[in-house]
């Protein structure tokens, strides 16, 4: 199910940048990672999939009561962490609030997978995915089990947002068109502003790609960076 866009963006239910700042911090020292100074001209990690010793983030005000994050490498909340399924699930957790991540590759892995998380520890996957050399489908080591079955991917834990009247009825899955509407809804005045169509992250949301690589200033207003290190040279994580 090729989509011709990718991206990886994370929503969270929580309106204090800020707030949602510290969390990340707290969770990468969790992960072994110290923060940094940007390391311009250094080597990227934009496309880099995870471990690595360099992590990335940008967080953007969203609609009210939402934050935007973005992350380097591309799958890094994607991945589990050192005490759960999924770092974006504890991130939310550490916070007590919802949120989302839209995950549509369409390069190698590629898929459209929707992460759902209360708050409280629930990981919900809907949606499709194929690693590299899986012979049987899995979701960053979850096994897909519902693939044979697959009708289409929904939302549930945030089904009260318009943008989730996209998926209704079988066989809607996360493509540019329903990335594009969920960035101008949740994200707000940032995600109508920087959104923009391309492969590989050369449209979408660019600017903020750039940012994170200390290759200009991160747009719009309230943003915050955060760049880390590995607390152990040549550890990855």
């Amino acid at each position: 199910m090729p989509s011709g866009h990718s991206e990886i963006t994370a929503y969270v239910n929580e309106g204090d940048v800020r707030r949602v700042a510290d969390a990340l911090v707290a969770l990468s020292a969790g992960e072994g990672m110290r923060q940094a100074q940007a390391q311009a001209g250094g080597p990227s990690v934009r496309y880099v999939l995870s471990p690595s010793d360099r992590w990335n983030f940008a967080l953007l005000r969203g609609a009210p009561g939402w934050t935007v994050v973005h992350g380097q490498p591309w799958n890094v909340l994607c991945r589990p962490s050192a005490t759960g399924p999924s770092r974006f699930v504890d991130l939310c957790t550490a916070l007590g609030v919802r949120g989302f991540m839209v995950d549509l590759v369409d390069v190698v892995p590629h898929g459209g997978m929707l992460v759902e998380t209360d708050g409280r520890g629930l990981r919900r996957l809907s949606g499709y995915y194929f690693g590299e050399g899986d012979r049987e489908q899995t979701y960053h080591g979850t096994p897909l089990n519902f693939l044979d079955d697959f009708t289409g991917t929904t939302f549930e834990v945030c089904a009260d947002l318009a943008c989730a009247r996209l998926f209704e009825g079988d066989g809607r899955v996360l493509d540019i068109d329903t990335c594009q509407a969920i960035a101008h809804e949740v994200g707000g005045v940032n995600g109508r502003l920087l959104w923009s169509s391309g492969e590989d992250f050369s449209g979408a949301w660019s600017d903020v790609q750039c940012a994170m690589m200390a290759e200009g200033s991160l747009p719009g207003e309230g943003g915050v960076l955060l760049h880390f290190e590995s607390a152990t040279p040549g550890v990855a994580a």
